[in-house]
């Protein structure tokens, strides 16, 4: 292992390590709230519901039994001083033994498609990016998708190189775990299968200016061994928990009963408001019958203005897909109960500035060195990455949880280009190459524009005023 990987790989464990201390006093909210809740009910019962998929409550339902035989209590206590380990503790150290490990996986998948260079670019991309930073220590699915993710890719292109059954289904189980601990994986099955495929059958030509679709076929035959031997492993890997959902719930829940509040968010502004306004607090406790009802009020949205709600599809939802700001660490960042605690407006400033600037910049060096590179295999990956999680988002409301994974697999990118040297970047710069970077940034200038971008002056006159615990 290069001394500079060791390096970085030892300054963002330290660094997360600190960032545990002021973290320490974080009580779960939001999304956390729920997975908490169901993990400490699952550990103590063994019992679960269907409202999120079972991934990550069910690593940190075994945390929880961990620090109850070590005698940790779950949290600090409101009001009382914030001394001593807890269970969110522990599990906030595993996140950051979790992210760590990710930081090495985005090492070997770079380096695997590039060069070392890129990948140690790419690596510290990762290991510091401040959003993702801060996703190490809110208890959300995040930190454990991304490390499924991103392991489950490496598991494909060695199966792509290896042609071997075996791993192909090895890569699907992977992956499969991770579509268990955020649906949204289930996208990602689908590409991989794909692209192995196209990796395959096509002699790895990758993306190129001649579709894939039209080159000569060398192995079809064995591209369609792989590709299902990935939707197996995946089937392997899910199929127990929806069988399980068939006899808890007497009806079919592939993972978790999230299709109809998905939809309810992105065919109205003010979801939560709809469903207060039904008044029935059983819908708080049964998470099928709330998923029904989102779906039924949604439909009925839908029916009275179909033509508005597909418009709105395309002008609100997927733009927020790509929004800069909304979810994550930004909206958090001024509550004492939900982020590091009182932060002097200075420095809630500079949180803020980071957050932007890095997905800005980010966005920016992955286009120019998508465009730039070589290697077309990981850019055909990327881009049907891209165009699936798009299509899935396009009738529900994006945020920045649900884009971390196209940032992800956008920093090999950004390595890439940043660790090349100006001659040889000049180089490669082509007349088409350039004329397609500057298309790209325009197109996502444009999508980003449609976005709701005026909450981040939001939060910048928030963090002026010294904004406290009153503030979104």
């Amino acid at each position: 292992m290069p001394r500079s990987l060791i390096a970085v790989l030892a300054s963002s464990f330290v660094l997360k390590l600190a960032l545990l201390i002021p973290a320490h006093r974080i009580v779960p909210f939001y999304d956390s709230a729920d997975y908490v809740g169901a993990a400490a009910h699952l550990a103590k019962t063994g019992e679960y519901d269907s409202l999120r998929a079972p991934g990550y409550p069910a690593m940190l339902a075994a945390v929880f039994r961990v620090a109850d035989s070590l005698g940790l209590p779950m949290h600090p206590k409101l009001g009382a001083p914030s001394r001593g380990l807890t269970a969110l503790d522990l599990a906030r150290f595993l996140q950051v033994v979790i992210s760590t490990i990710t930081v090495f996986l985005i090492f070997d998948l770079v380096r695997r498609f590039f060069d070392e260079r890129a990948a140690l670019v790419a690596a510290a991309i990762f290991a510091f990016y401040p959003n993702l930073i801060g996703y190490t220590h809110y208890l959300w699915s995040e930190t454990l998708f991304l490390a499924l993710m991103v392991g489950g890719v490496i598991i494909v292109a060695r199966a792509a190189d290896s042609q071997r059954f075996v791993t192909a289904m090895t890569a699907g189980v992977v992956l499969g775990l991770g579509a268990l601990t955020r649906q949204v994986g289930l996208v990602v099955v689908g590409v991989a299968a794909v692209w192995i495929w196209i990796d395959v059958a096509t002699e790895q030509i990758g993306l190129t200016r001649r579709p894939p679709f039209l080159a000569k076929l060398v192995r079809p035959g064995a591209a369609s061994a792989l590709a299902l031997a990935i939707l197996l492993g995946a089937v392997l890997a899910i199929v127990p928990w929806t069988l399980r959902n068939l006899a808890h719930h007497d009806e079919m829940v592939l993972i978790s009963a999230s299709g109809g509040v998905g939809l309810l968010f992105g065919a109205v502004d003010d979801p939560i408001g709809e469903l207060k306004k039904l008044n029935e607090p059983s819908l708080r406790f049964d998470a099928l019958k709330r998923d029904r009802r989102c779906a039924e009020l949604a439909r009925k949205v839908i029916a009275a203005d179909p033509a508005g709600w597909v418009v709105r599809c395309f002008t609100h939802n997927l733009p927020s897909l790509f929004q800069p700001v909304f979810d994550g660490v930004m909206s958090h960042v001024f509550r004492d109960d939900k982020a590091y605690g009182r932060l002097p407006p200075w420095l809630t400033r500079t949180v803020l500035l980071s957050l932007v600037a890095s997905y800005g910049l980010l966005a920016c060096f992955a286009i120019a060195g998508l465009w730039l590179s070589d290697d077309r295999r990981l850019t055909l990956f990327y881009v049907g990455l891209l165009l699936a999680f798009m299509a899935s988002h396009v009738t529900i409301l994006g945020v920045t949880r649900h884009r971390l994974p196209l940032e992800t697999m956008a920093m090999p990118f950004a390595g890439f280009l940043l660790s090349r040297t100006w001659p040889d970047l000049r180089a490669r710069l082509t007349r088409e190459r350039g004329f397609g970077i500057l298309l790209s940034l325009l197109a996502f200038a444009g999508v980003v524009s449609m976005s709701e971008i005026d909450r981040a002056a939001y939060y910048w006159l928030l963090a002026g005023a010294g904004a406290g615990p009153g503030s979104p």
